[in-house]
Formats: structure tokens, sequence, C-alpha cells
């Protein structure tokens, strides 16, 4: 092995024996890309990071009458988890009692990201998220949100929900945290059953594997990742280090045709 931890042999030549049993050998790297190398199209369109794309796709799974064929079982989910994370149990019930087919589903409402109202609950029942991604909350944000929401809606039983990968502590009491992952979860049992066509099966399976890869720990791929990196240590830093790097080589392209320019 060369210095610095590489697979460069002496003469400075890749050791292409070491990358070929990591790559194309070892069971724990294979195992790795097998779970990792899964298409998506939410990723194909460069969404996963835009909260107003989470709040497009949670609208339309939720709102009972599109063509997605779920019904309202994604919509009972979803009440289901956040009554239960406000621990409204009585609430709970009674939703779970309560025809949904009134229901209002608004996003972007006020640039709150998503609203699930409840006209015909007894008061009504306004269900407000703000989904954050990887941004984070900034100013009088949450407080916005609250006035706007009771100017609009005085009578309802408010329910605010702060969802974020990791349930993030809000600033503001009146939001409860919510992760991801127990979203993904809660909507995720939908799929347990018939319900849905199948085009909408496949949009709700992807993109519930697509946020678990991204922001949902995964216990699996991190025992996979210690054991690669304890029996191939060198062979995946020289991977990093060879990373295409598009600003760097943008740089390198820019300088050598300005040094042409010149020379010529």
């Amino acid at each position: 092995m060369g210095a610095g931890g590489s697979v460069l042999s002496e003469a400075g030549e890749v050791d292409y024996g070491e990358l070929a049993s990591l790559c194309v050998t070892d069971a724990a790297f294979r195992a790795m890309s097998a779970e990792l190398d899964t298409y998506c199209p939410f990723e194909a369109l460069m969404v996963a990071r835009q909260e107003i794309r989470h709040s497009n796709f949670l609208s339309d799974i939720l709102t009972p009458g599109l063509p997605h064929a779920f019904g309202d079982s994604v919509l009972r989910a979803f009440l289901d988890l956040i009554l239960s994370a406000c621990g409204d149990e009585r609430r709970r019930l009674e939703v779970h009692l309560c025809e949904l087919g009134r229901v209002e589903i608004l996003r972007e409402w006020k640039h709150l990201d998503l609203v699930c109202r409840l006209p015909d609950a007894k008061p009504p029942l306004c269900v407000c998220v703000e989904i954050k991604v990887e941004a984070v909350e900034h100013g009088e944000q949450l407080a916005t949100y609250e006035k706007a929401v009771a100017a609009e809606w005085p009578g309802d039983d408010v329910k605010f929900v702060f969802l974020t990968p990791t349930a993030e502590e809000p600033s503001r009491d009146a939001w409860t945290p919510l992760s991801f992952a127990d979203l993904l979860q809660a909507i995720g049992t939908v799929l347990n059953g018939r319900a849905g066509a199948e085009v909408a099966r496949t949009m709700l399976r992807t993109y519930i594997e697509m946020m678990r890869r991204r922001y949902v720990p995964n216990e699996n791929l991190d025992e996979l990742a210690r054991l690669i990196w304890s029996q191939h240590g060198r062979e995946p830093e020289y991977l990093i280090d060879q990373r295409p790097d598009i600003l760097r080589d943008a740089g390198i392209d820019i300088r050598e045709r300005v040094f042409s320019a010149t020379r010529d």
C-alpha cells in the first residue's frame, strides 16, 4: 500500500485487487449497495430537499377523493398519529368515528406548509403542519402562523405540528414535535392493505423508502458501514479521495483554458 492510506502501490499504481475485493466480492459492500441502489423518481426530480414538494405530495395522498384510490385511509393514519402525538385521546377516538368526506386539505396556506381541517368535527378540528427537511425555523415564523390560524378559524380546536427528521423541539409551546420516522411508519401501514391504485402505492412506497434512506437512522446500514471500514479502511478512503468535485474540476478547466488562450 502507498502512503496516506490509499490503495496505491509503491509505484503509484492502483491496487485493483484490493478495490475488487471491496466492490465485487465483499458481502457487506454488496449488501449496502443493494439497499442504497434504488431508483427514486423524487430524487431524480431533485425535490427531496424542498419542503413545498413534500407538502404537495402529502396533501395529495391525504385528500380522499383523488384518483390515488387510497380513500381516507392515509388521512386516518395521519390524523391518528397527530392526535396521539398531541396526547388528545378523546379527539383521537372522535376522529376515528367521524365522517371525513368534507375534509379540507390546504397547502402553503399563508406560507404554512400543510393544513388539514375537519369542519364536521365538534368543534371543528384544524391540524397545522410546518415541515422542515433541511431548513431551520426562523424569526417569528411559528407565532405568525398561530395568529393567522386563530384569525381565520377562531372556534377551531387547533393542533400545531412541527415535522422534522429528528422531532426537533420548536420554539413555541403550542407546537408538537414530530419525526419523519413516526410519520413514515404511520402512513406506511396503509400499504399493508389493498387500498390504493398500483401507481399510487408505488409512489408512496418510494417516498417512504427515500425519506428513510435520507433522514431516518438505519441501524442495518450503520452496521454495514462499520464492518466495511473495519475490514477495508484504506479502500473507502481512496474512493472518497477520488470522488468527483464539480467545482474543482470546473476551476481547473477554466484555468487551463485561460492559460492556453494567453499562451497562444
